[in-house]
């Protein structure tokens, strides 16, 4: 099981299917019911095994520096798992790294426990959906430790690699598990009006070097990280701005070599999109060399 980010339309499609199952079928409300207008700038979470999703929440931006949890739903028979945890932290970290002060959402009564042990403050009622299910406010304030992150390798990007400032690339956001990148068109296009290949090849690099990067600062751990292999696939020409995600780690277990004195060598893939959809995949091979 993985947390991630949806990236293709069967994606999508699988988490609308189980927010319907799950918090509207059981009270006759037609397909459809489970969208509203803020879906197209809000950011969507989920666990998958395999191709099945078992677990999906959705963050987005409201007033200024104020970020909202919705739809969280469990698959039946997943429930008590730790699922729904693995993604409200994965929502509470991405609404960190993008800068937000505080995250507010609505609770059902019987999820009012689980949201205060993750922390968060009942502040009253809120309204009843539906005529039958009471909802209660809550909200929690944010430290803004993953924002700093993101800051501070885009300014690493940028000091070292040159290429890295003249491409616009930015450390966007993290959501626990997955780095999220940005860079602009102009910046990178072709004379095709096309996003250029190389630049589809050195987005997405960065992207996993990045991924590679910000785990070294969770774990405490100093390295150089050096590309040793990398391959890519071209799916389809994009012609709007990019938006990189790395792909999930199986595991971080090598970078403990770095704490011995060794070198690690670590998988770690990214892809770059175009309105939510993979345009291109990379996959690389990394050394993280100990620095003495």
């Amino acid at each position: 099981m993985q947390l991630c980010a949806p990236l293709s339309e069967q994606d999508l499609i699988a988490i609308y299917a189980l927010r319907w199952q799950v918090l509207r079928a059981p009270w006759h409300q037609p397909v459809g019911s489970e969208l509203d207008e803020l879906e197209a700038g809000s950011w969507n979470l989920m666990v998958k095994d395999g191709e099945a999703v078992l677990a999906t929440g959705r963050l987005h931006i409201g007033a200024p520096g104020v970020g909202h949890i919705r739809y969280m739903a469990v698959a039946p028979g997943q429930q008590g798992k730790g699922l729904g945890k693995l993604i409200l932290n994965g929502l509470m970290t991405l609404a960190d790294s993008l800068g937000l002060a505080e995250v507010e959402l609505n609770a059902r009564d019987n999820a009012l426990r689980f949201y205060q042990q993750a922390g968060f403050e009942l502040l009253g009622p809120s309204h009843t959906l539906y005529g039958t299910i009471p909802h209660f406010k809550m909200r929690k304030s944010l430290a803004g430790s993953q924002a700093a992150l993101a800051r501070a390798l885009t300014g690493t990007w940028h000091s070292t690699i040159p290429l890295a400032q003249f491409m616009g690339l930015e450390a966007l956001a993290f959501n626990g598990e997955q780095l999220v990148c940005q860079a602009p068109f102009e910046a990178n296009s072709n004379l095709h009006g096309t996003l250029f290949a190389g630049s589809h090849y050195a987005l997405a690099t960065l992207t996993a070097w990045g991924r590679i990067w910000w785990q070294l600062q969770l774990q405490g751990l100093e390295g150089d990280i050096v590309l040793a292999k990398g391959d890519i696939r071209y799916a389809r020409p994009a012609k709007s701005a990019p938006r990189m995600f790395s792909l999930p780690v199986a595991s971080w277990a090598n970078l403990d070599k770095l704490r011995s004195g060794n070198k690690a060598r670590i998988e770690v893939g990214a892809v770059v999109t175009e309105e939510k959809q993979c345009v291109s995949e990379f996959q690389g091979t990394f050394v993280v060399l100990p620095r003495h």
